[in-house]
């Protein structure tokens, strides 16, 4: 059984899925829920799970969190990751970019030993199941683009406001 429940911040709403107290997935939306991507790829990951819209303790404190976004420390919630051992090193990976720095895919490519992964790292990043908690919008392009946003840039970049960073130091046209 996944437990979900939504709640909309300044940057986006966010669905959020739990399974036995863990989290199992955090995907970001605009509009209703039940027409998102982040709904699509919340069904697509657990096809055979029932869905029970409920909000826990779990979720009220990863709310509370998200609320405060960028004005505090670093929280580590239960987190139940599904994906493959080179998926899960990268996303391992992605829990150590601290707030207000970026890396690059090349960085997580050499953090993880695999130094020319980078375009694997990228595709292993867009399958990123738990966003935010695991700041896969903290990795940008080499060249100090944005880069790209599974939940599009809009929302990166809005989140990345929030977190209280200065986009003008990224290059405006850098992919």
């Amino acid at each position: 059984m996944i437990v979900y429940s939504t709640e909309c911040f300044d940057f986006a709403c966010v669905l959020l899925a739990t399974q036995d107290d863990e989290i199992v997935f955090l995907g970001l939306f605009e509009g209703e829920c039940s027409d998102s991507l982040a709904w699509a790829d919340l069904k697509c990951m657990y096809p055979n799970d029932e869905f029970i819209e409920r909000q826990t303790i779990l979720h009220k404190e990863v709310f509370a969190y998200l609320h405060h976004i960028g004005s505090q420390e670093i929280r580590h919630f239960p987190m139940r990751l599904k994906g493959t051992v080179f998926e899960q090193s990268v996303w391992q990976a992605l829990m150590t970019i601290p707030p207000q720095s970026f890396a690059s895919y090349k960085d997580i490519a050499i953090k993880i030993g695999k130094p020319k992964a980078f375009r694997a790292v990228g595709n292993a990043i867009s399958k990123n199941p738990i966003s935010i908690l695991i700041p896969c919008h903290r990795v940008i392009a080499h060249q100090g683009g944005i880069g790209g946003y599974h939940w599009g840039l809009d929302i990166k970049k809005a989140l990345l406001t929030a977190e209280g960073y200065d986009l003008s130091c990224l290059k405006k046209h850098a992919s």
